[in-house]
């Protein structure tokens, strides 16, 4: 349903309650009502007032209502063609038919209506008139007042009657009325008015749409070209089937407006000018044309020029069209020149979007096999966003089962507060290096990472991206120094007490055999006993000294030398346990040789595997009390020969055990410690895998400790 259209109703004011009552009634809200002073009144108003009041805004129709319309107003005055005259004999006519008003009229009646009763007293005063002159005016004039009644605020317009009628003097009498014949007059008036502004509005949306229609084939012509060269030659085109003009031309011109170019144009210098500063068109009457700036909005095009139509008549109604038509054409024409940049910066966003994608799957790749743990987490809830594999692997999950995952809840962390503090730190925008944290791996392992972190921006959004570099082998290698600087530090305690010892002694029975002359005369036994003594010592610090040239040649990585030749290792180790039990007698040794009759060839070297025996009965004698069993037993087990030395000492715990054949390591390395370099052990292990053997300790703690050393019954040695 077409909208209707907006007029203006310019009515006498006397009359405006019962012409607005009406419109309400009607539901007309498109009516503006104008209150015009009654040209009744004295004197009577000109046409200027009126136009003063319908100038307020000539865009929309107005309908002019009155029986005295203003002084010598018969027809809308020239360029008032919006202004619709509907003259009455008499205001009244408004409220009812002409025959009931004029005997309502008649006998000299003096008509008033509800508004205009309220304003007597105005009108009493233009008119000139005092309570003495108005009686007698209206005693000449008038039989009685009338007031034709319409419903319109009762009580007042009564009230004001009543003192009318007492001033002036004159009887009263009320019609009622009503408003029905001023409804239908409104609404028969008002309908014919829209009914003709709706045609006329329908011939121009016809023509406007015979226009729109011609401007969409020209703008479905000009969308199809490709570039602004062609659109250009299209809107040229278009423009010559039009108008059959004996030519057409266009020129381009810079967005300040000044023209590149018009060589060979019609159109002045001047006229160039008119153009440029932004006027739409100049016509050229003279030579049958005009010229157009190509321009919409903030698009500034060029110029076109329509040199000399056919018909020349219809010059005006040509430029009309061709102004209607600027719009798309200037569209056309930069939808082409945006379509050339649109490819080029296709062309390059394509090659762009390449590259980005590349070098996103370089990061993609660097970022997921980084071998250090790497998360993005959410800092608002401390979700985890995304994670490389190194990461998920190092908390137990799949790249999908982060979901749902906070960092701060992982089982993941040694100290609960941790993760915690670290989220602080990035809320606050700090950043984190190499900050040292405890975790667990899982399978429960402990790892130590040193841990760095940035904050950053996604989408609006505070994140945080964490590095963490496993350290634990760092760690442990720093523990492993320090432990090896701790026992370095022991060790050279040790080789200092173990060589001062014998040295001391050497020393001091040398000074009694070098002085008897101060220490008295000794006996030829005690002179002996004092040369084994000191012979004994010097075997001590012999085996001390061979200890060390041991483990160094061990280090350096230079193997043991071993002399390989076939002997009886029954026999050797029998051998080797009775020379040791002449010089430690405190203990009860005890031999158990498998089939001791039958020999058992093997090939070994002899010095060191007694070397071996003699450091094995060494340590069972001293961490051993005194007159406890001592065995040393040999027998052939499936593929080796089995020396086992078991004793009744003070044993030792599993992680003793386990570092027993550690450089430098005592099992009790206290000031009150048995004495020895903890070299022992370990040199006993590299000679007994020399030959391709092994070695087990089985001990218990408070029960004793059992040795076993294998040999390979092939005798070879190791490659």
């Amino acid at each position: 349903m077409p909208q209707k259209p907006r007029i203006k109703l310019a009515v006498c004011r006397n009359f405006i309650p019962e012409v607005t009552a009406c419109l309400q009634q009607l539901k007309l809200n498109n009516i503006q009502v104008l209150p015009w002073e009654p040209c009744c009144e004295h004197p009577p108003k000109s046409w200027q007032s009126a136009a003063e009041l319908i100038e307020t805004d000539s865009s929309a129709p107005v309908m002019m209502i009155g029986g005295c319309l203003p002084t010598g107003l018969t027809e809308p005055p020239e360029g008032y063609k919006h202004l619709s005259l509907f003259p009455l004999e008499n205001c009244f006519h408004l409220l009812s038919g002409r025959t009931q008003v004029n005997t309502f009229a008649n006998n000299g009646n003096y008509l008033v209506s509800s508004g205009s009763i309220l304003t007597w007293r105005n009108r009493l005063h233009h008119w000139g008139f005092n309570q003495e002159t108005a009686r007698l005016f209206f005693r000449d004039t008038t039989q009685k007042i009338v007031l034709l009644e319409t419903n319109i605020d009762c009580e007042s317009s009564q009230a004001h009657l009543k003192e009318f009628s007492d001033y002036v003097d004159r009887p009263v009498s009320i019609e009622k009325i009503g408003l029905d014949y001023l409804s239908f007059y409104l609404r028969s008036m008002i309908e014919s008015k829209t009914n003709q502004i709706l045609s006329t509005r329908m011939k121009m949306l016809q023509e406007q749409t015979a226009n729109q229609m011609m401007a969409l084939d020209l703008f479905d012509a000009l969308i199809d070209k490709p570039t602004e060269a062609e659109a250009i030659e299209g809107v040229c085109e278009l423009f010559r089937t039009l108008f059959a003009p004996r030519d057409v031309r266009f020129s381009h011109h810079w967005a300040t407006g000044q023209d590149t170019s018009y060589d060979g144009k019609p159109c002045s210098f001047a006229d160039r000018l008119r153009l440029s500063r932004g006027e739409k068109f100049v016509v050229h009457k003279g030579r049958q044309g005009f010229s157009l700036t190509l321009q919409s909005q903030s698009l500034n095009i060029g110029h076109i020029d329509i040199v000399q139509v056919s018909f020349p008549e219809h010059l005006n109604r040509y430029l009309n069209l061709a102004l209607s038509l600027i719009p798309l054409c200037t569209l056309g024409i930069h939808k082409g020149r945006m379509s050339e940049d649109l490819k080029r910066e296709m062309d390059s966003l394509v090659k762009m979007t390449r590259e980005l994608g590349e070098s996103e799957k370089r990061f993609q790749l660097a970022f997921m096999t980084n071998p250090d743990p790497t998360v993005l987490i959410r800092l608002e809830d401390g979700a985890l966003l995304h994670a490389n594999r190194a990461f998920t692997e190092s908390i137990g999950v799949t790249p999908a089962g982060l979901n749902g995952l906070e960092f701060a809840t992982l089982n993941f962390w040694m100290q609960p507060e941790e993760p915690g503090n670290i989220l602080n730190l990035l809320r606050s925008a700090e950043d984190i290096d190499r900050m040292e944290v405890s975790t667990r791996n899982c399978s429960g392992e402990p790892i130590d990472y040193q841990l760095s972190a940035r904050q950053l921006s996604l989408k609006n959004e505070p994140c945080g991206l964490i590095f963490m570099h496993n350290i634990t082998a760092e760690k442990t290698a720093e523990q492993i120094l320090r432990d090896s600087n701790r026992v370095k530090n022991e060790f050279i305690s040790m080789a200092a007490h173990e060589l001062r010892t014998p040295l001391s002694t050497m020393m001091g029975f040398t000074e009694f055999l070098m002085e008897p002359e101060n220490y008295g005369g000794f006996t030829e036994e005690q002179k002996q006993e004092f040369l084994a003594d000191i012979y004994s010592r010097g075997e001590s610090l012999n085996r001390i000294v061979d200890d060390l040239l041991d483990v160094s040649r061990i280090e350096s990585g230079r193997p043991l030398t071993l002399d390989f030749q076939t002997h009886d290792l029954k026999k050797m180790v029998e051998k080797t346990v009775a020379d040791y039990q002449v010089h430690n007698s405190g203990h009860r040794f005890e031999t158990r040789i498998q089939d001791p009759n039958s020999p058992a060839p093997l090939s070994f070297d002899l010095y060191r595997t007694k070397q071996v025996i003699e450091n094995l009965l060494n340590n069972a004698q001293k961490y051993s009390p005194e007159n406890r069993h001592i065995i040393v037993s040999v027998h052939q087990a499936q593929h080796a020969w089995e020396i086992q030395v078991s004793d009744q000492g003070f044993g030792m715990t599993p992680d003793q055990v386990q570092r027993i054949f550690d450089k430098f390591y005592r099992v009790d390395s206290s000031n009150t410690a048995i004495q020895g370099l903890g070299l022992g052990m370990s040199i006993v292990k590299q000679i007994v895998e020399a030959h391709g053997g092994e070695i087990d300790i089985d001990s218990t703690k408070g029960v004793g400790t059992k040795v076993t050393v294998r040999y390979p019954l092939t005798g070879t040695k190791k490659d």
